[in-house]
Parts: C-alpha cells; structure tokens; sequence
C-alpha cells in the first residue's frame, strides 16, 4: 500500500480532519468522501491535492450531520481507504459558507422554516385547430425554490449572520438527520433576505432567506476557521505566548476559531 488516509471528526466545528500520507512519488492525490446512499463527492482542495513531503491534510465541513461518510485518496494507480467515521449533529443547524469556512455559524430555525418547497419546469402548450385538446411539452423540473426562517438571539449572532448572507456565495444548509426537514439539507443560492425585529428594544431578529436550491459549488476554501488577526489577538497577549502554542501557520489558521477566550485552542 503506497499510503494512508485518517478521517478525524472535530465534533465542536461539526468537520473532519483528513491525511494522507503517500509514498512512491506521486505529487498530489484526490481525495473524495462516499456514504451508502450519495454519489462520490469530491472533498474541496482534495482535488487535486497537492502533496508536501508525502503528506496533505485539510479539513471538510461538508461532510453531512449524522451520517456515516468514508474518504478515498487516489493517485490514479493506488487508492487508500479511511475508516468510516460521523460527524454528530448535536442537534444544531449549520449554515457554510463552502469557500469561506471562516463565516460557518449555527442556525436557529423557526417553526415554519422551509415548510413549503417549489419545483418549477419549463412547458410549452401548443393549441392545434380542430383538436380540443393541447399538445404540452415539458422539460425537466427544475431544483425547488423555499424559504428557510432562523431567529437570531443576540447582536453577534446578527452581525454573524449578515457576514454569511452578504458574502454574497452559495452556501450550505445543515440540518440534523433526526430532523423531519433532514431533506431541506443542500446547497442554496440566497437571493434576498429580510431581518425583522422581533420585540421593541430586544436584540432578537427573524431573518427570512428566499433561496434556489442549486448544486455543489466548484472552487477551493480558504484555510481555516479562524485565521483572522482579531482571533489571534483575542487568544494571546503576545507573539512569544502563540509561538510557544503554534509549531505551525497551519496551526495557527486552523485551531483558534473566532472568539476564542484568552489562551484559548
């Protein structure tokens, strides 16, 4: 066996944390996800991904809640296989940004969030004389349209939630698999989006998304949830305190996520 992938769940950021380590010169591997009921998906920068020194390592925040998931690397001659691991739920809603890791927050849906599903198709009616009825010919449906409903509690989870929506990038929509809505899962295009107050002089917010259903975005994601000097300086007084912690960039931009407290991960 020329090499090797582990598949480590981070159950706080609901991810998993992926390596692989190659033999035999080969420069890059693609590295994909598989469940028992969903096509071979690609896992982001894994494809390819480009090896240093024999090894490559990236986290996936797309794997689904709940679900049990295996990854494959390949280079095209040889192909490792992972143990199969699940990223637990914990019974909370995820919106992602796919690209941009770093805006990824729980949601708090509202009771009638996603409750009614549009799929609309392309038809064309064709009225034939001395013929009563028509001839109708129809293209394929299309993904649905809906609108998800979150309630925001207090002003950071606002400004959070604006940060995701005015990215202006598909995003993907997580919900727990004992959800009655688990198939309101996917990605989505969010065209509007309202923000209503919910009580005079309270911080809480409905936030009403109107959003297409669309497929898997292509494109790599920045590294990291964290990453952001704020984070840094929000978790160490000084440079000697993150060196003596970090061994690593790569640790630095993947283990402090935002708001962590003084000395934090």
């Amino acid at each position: 066996m020329p090499g090797s992938i582990t598949a480590t769940v981070d159950a706080t950021l609901a991810r998993v944390h992926l390596v692989v380590t190659w033999t035999g010169g080969a420069t890059s591997v693609t590295v994909t996800r598989l469940t028992s009921s969903t096509p071979t998906t690609p896992v982001r920068n894994g494809e390819p991904g480009l090896l240093t020194a024999g090894s490559w390592q990236e986290y996936d925040y797309e794997a689904p809640l709940d679900i049990p998931v295996y990854y494959q690397a390949t280079d095209g001659s040889a192909t490792a296989v992972s143990p199969i691991v699940t990223v637990p739920s914990d019974g909370l809603y995820w919106l992602r940004s796919p690209g941009r890791p770093a805006l990824n927050i729980t949601v708090e849906p509202l009771e009638d969030h996603a409750s009614a599903m549009t799929r609309e198709l392309t038809q064309g009616v064709f009225r034939i004389l001395g013929r009563e009825d028509p001839v109708v010919v129809s293209g394929r449906r299309y993904a649905p349209t809906s609108v998800l409903k979150f309630v925001t509690r207090t002003d950071d989870d606002r400004r959070k939630m604006r940060a995701i929506l005015d990215d202006g990038q598909t995003l993907l929509y997580q919900t727990p698999g004992a959800d009655a809505a688990g198939d309101d899962s996917g990605y989505v295009a969010v065209a509007a989006y309202d923000m209503t107050r919910v009580g005079y002089m309270t911080p809480e917010r409905s936030v009403t998304l109107t959003v297409q259903y669309v497929g898997r975005p292509a494109g790599p994601a920045a590294s990291g949830v964290g990453g952001t000097w704020a984070d840094v300086l929000a978790a160490y007084s000084t440079w000697t305190g993150v060196t003596a912690a970090k061994a690593t960039w790569q640790d630095l931009l993947d283990r402090i996520p935002p708001g962590s407290p003084p000395g934090g991960p």
